[in-house]
């Protein structure tokens, strides 16, 4: 070992101290850790300027979780869909045009980060303080490179985003609760009410990829923000929705108005702030429940409206 080291430079380094030697080695190992580590993952990001060069990049792209921002091709508009998940301490967000998984933005937390190695398909995009970027993409052409070159984070500001679920069904079998549910996670931001964002996030529906593994609901892009208010007494939440009568009348039969109170009631009672729930249309509780096959409890005057109209 001592004989590599003598041949680093071009003057022999055996006969100086021991400090010197430990310096010289420290700076070695960090210019190889560069070279292998970061180095070949910038170098690979492509730069053939010969392929979708005519496609412009004018679709602006906002994470408001992770404070970075990205263009995206003008084609894409109103053509894409953005789906985040979280896997141990890792964010994807996974990019798709047309139902096609096209790219990912991973973020690691920069400790276990430093813990895993790069594929041959992942680029190292920037890192803070805390976390770093990954570029993720089975394609390798100009189009993403040229994505992933507008790419940028607003390093003043800090992740406020914090991890909680939601809840979606399961495939139901014979003799099967419709009630029960299982849990996913989704990111929200800590800056405004969390068990409202929450549930906006529950309207929007599985993701892709959720939906492959067998996750169904009622939910998806038709009911999103269709909350009109939600007020908080003494633990309980009076939801007001805008009337999904007519977007999901199948919800109202048996088993499917147990799958959809069990995923709302369950995405919200899982805050401490929140131990009973109650809901209306257009603030009118009575077509809610009665939509639902259920009665009104007249004797806790769950049925007034003006519990909804705060």
């Amino acid at each position: 070992m001592n004989k590599f080291f003598c041949f680093i430079k071009s003057k022999p380094v055996c006969g100086r101290g021991f400090g010197q030697s430990l310096i010289l080695l420290t700076f070695c190992l960090l210019a190889l850790f560069w070279y292998f580590r970061l180095g070949p993952a910038k170098r690979a990001l492509p730069q053939n300027n010969q392929i979708n060069q005519a496609e412009e990049l004018t679709v602006f792209y906002k994470s408001l979780a992770h404070n970075f921002v990205l263009n995206l091709p003008t084609s894409w508009a109103g053509n894409y869909e953005v789906v985040k998940s979280v896997l141990a301490d890792k964010v994807d967000i996974v990019f798709y045009q047309a139902g096609q998984k096209k790219f990912a933005i991973l973020v690691y937390p920069l400790d276990g980060w430093l813990k895993n190695s790069l594929s041959d398909k992942e680029f190292v995009l920037t890192w803070t303080k805390d976390k770093v970027f990954i570029w993720q993409s089975d394609i390798a052409d100009d189009l993403f490179a040229r994505i992933a070159r507008t790419f940028k984070v607003d390093y003043s500001k800090e992740d406020h985003s914090v991890s909680y679920d939601v809840y979606f069904s399961q495939p139901v079998e014979k003799d099967f609760d419709c009630s029960l549910v299982e849990p996913v996670k989704r990111l929200v931001q800590k800056n405004s009410r969390i068990e409202e964002q929450a549930l906006n996030q529950l309207l929007l529906g599985p993701t892709v990829e959720e939906k492959k593994q067998g996750y169904n609901s009622w939910f998806s892009q038709q009911t999103a923000n269709k909350i009109i208010s939600m007020s908080f007494k003494k633990g309980r939440v009076y939801v007001n929705l805008r009337d999904l009568r007519t977007i999901i009348p199948g919800a109202s039969s048996s088993c499917g108005s147990a799958q959809f109170l069990g995923q709302l009631e369950n995405t919200l009672k899982q805050f401490p702030t929140v131990k009973q729930v109650f809901f209306a249309f257009d603030g009118s509780p009575e077509n809610f429940y009665n939509w639902l096959q259920l009665d009104c409890n007249n004797e806790d005057k769950l049925c007034d409206p003006q519990l909804f109209n705060n």
